[in-house]
């Protein structure tokens, strides 16, 4: 149904962030300000969130007030706690100061607590007007202007903690954060053979850690959502007696009073926030804002209260997360088996897949290479490493990839098994050797070279019997010019090295 929009009367929109800050919330206030006056309406900078809505901090924005602004951290508007706002005589002194400036569409971004109180306020918006217009505070005119208030929500929190939204800004640049610190860590644990405990944030949501931990090869996970069993202690340690790292902080003195291992903790803290932020919290704060506007702007009944989120979650982990669901490598993690119990035993028995990288190297293509070979691995099936391209194949230059040998794969830039920008050729030498190797699968991971290579196996599937196996194609180009896929492997880190160096 086509959306009409209050183009009619110049209206009055607010915008504030409230609550912890999270990177993208200035991408979001740009695009809410832009909008806003694109469509011929007043727009207004609520500044040090519900705070400054209750002392009326509030200022009318232009057009330059938001230039600049999308590669920034934190807040331009400011953002706080306020205690104030939770009793009805603050939330009434907001009302008050918004009846005087004529905002009667308001847009918060911030988190849970954040929207709650924004519906809050909505809730008693009605009979604030009547009473503010009983003390004589407010004319008639503007009683029956501010009758509703219109309110859009823009989920702002780097915790990734609110229902009907898969991602909230700031969370993606959070988990970046986190990679990075922990990726600087890994070398100093190996050379002194120790084992670092790191915690993040997150609250009662565990998505930061557990995506994070699945990111950069943790070996335990503590998160919220499951907790661990009793027996725990054991687990863990019996894992780091054969020599693996681990995560999680309440058990320090576990460790350290079974196995005498020397133990860092590594706190993250408020790094996680800081920072600019990446490409897809930009892009998601832009968008957000943009989809804000309409919201609140539209001329239909109230619909009420809207969070502006992509809201296609269905059968998520504790409302959360349902990536991380569908991702059963996270669960291969949680388990305790040593990493020699879940390697296959190689056998003639056994399927054996293979997988090569076709085209440029980027960054995913190791990272997809380790979850294949893990979650192959403990289907009972063995994984053949083609390297360097179609001529690796045909010259024999593979090898055996198992669940040890791609430990540290998933943090590694480039590809491992080394790619090359080739199309097969010399069709014969290829069936050979899938011939050989008794190729029951082929994983091409790569661009568009990588798809067109698909295509001509499936073209020649009559003329070779070895080729009627299954292939899949994983895109990995930055280019981003695969048929059939929204983002490839390695676009998300290239954007983010554009926006590093060009903010």
């Amino acid at each position: 149904m086509e959306q009409k929009f209050r183009k009619g009367k110049n209206h009055g929109v607010g915008v504030l962030t409230s609550g912890g800050d999270s990177q993208g919330m200035n991408a979001a206030i740009r695009a809410v300000v832009r909008e806003t006056l694109r469509q011929g309406h007043r727009c207004y900078l609520i500044r040090e969130g519900y705070t400054g809505l209750i002392t009326g901090n509030i200022e009318q924005a232009s057009w330059g007030h938001v230039a600049n602004v999308t590669h920034l951290g934190g807040s331009m508007i400011g953002t706080s706690r306020c205690d104030e706002f939770r009793i009805t005589e603050g939330r009434k002194k907001a009302a008050e100061k918004m009846f005087e400036k004529r905002i009667f569409h308001l847009i918060v971004i911030g988190g849970d607590g954040s929207l709650m109180g924004a519906q809050k306020l909505k809730e008693e918006w009605g009979r604030f007007g009547e009473e503010l217009f009983a003390e004589g505070k407010i004319t008639e005119e503007v009683a029956n202007e501010g009758r509703e208030l219109h309110l859009a929500g823009i989920v702002g929190s780097i915790d990734n903690d609110c229902i009907e939204s898969d991602k909230s800004i700031g969370s993606d640049t959070a988990l970046h954060r986190i990679c990075e610190a922990i990726d600087g860590l890994v070398m100093t644990a190996q050379s002194h053979q120790r084992v670092f405990v790191v915690e993040v944030m997150g609250r009662h949501c565990g998505y930061l850690a557990l995506t994070a931990a699945i990111a950069v090869e943790a070996d335990y996970v503590f998160y919220p959502e499951i907790p661990p069993d009793d027996n725990w202690p054991e687990q863990l340690c019996n894992q780091l007696d054969k020599g693996m790292k681990i995560g999680g902080k309440q058990i320090k003195e576990e460790i350290e009073t079974r196995l005498q291992l020397e133990v860092r903790i590594a706190t993250l803290g408020h790094l996680q926030r800081g920072g600019a932020p990446t490409f897809l919290d930009r892009l998601l704060g832009l968008r957000m804002g943009y989809e804000a506007v309409q919201e609140v702007l539209k001329t239909t009944e109230d619909p009420g209260s809207q969070i502006v989120g992509q809201k296609t979650v269905a059968k998520v982990m504790c409302l959360r997360g349902h990536n991380i669901e569908r991702n059963e490598l996270s669960r291969v993690i949680r388990q305790s088996e040593s990493a020699n119990d879940e390697t296959i035993q190689r056998n003639s028995d056994l399927a054996l897949f293979a997988v090569i990288h076709i085209g440029s190297p980027c960054a995913g293509m190791n990272a997809a290479t380790f979850s294949f070979v893990r979650m192959a691995n403990h289907s009972g099936i063995q994984v053949l490493g083609i390297k360097n391209g179609w001529d690796g194949l045909k010259n024999g230059d593979v090898k055996m990839l198992t669940w040890e040998n791609v430990q540290g794969w998933a943090q590694a830039g480039g590809s491992m098994l080394g790619a090359k920008r080739q199309l097969p050729s010399d069709m014969d030498q290829i069936a050979e050797g899938l011939n050989t190797h008794n190729v029951d699968g082929l994983l091409i991971i790569g661009g568009f070279m990588a798809f067109q290579s698909a295509l001509i196996f499936q073209k020649l599937r009559g003329d070779y019997t070895c080729l009627s196996i299954p292939i899949v194609v994983i895109p990995a180009t930055i280019s981003n010019n695969c048929p059939g896929t929204c983002m490839s492997l390695g676009v998300d880190t290239a954007l983010n090295e554009i926006c590093r160096q060009a903010p």
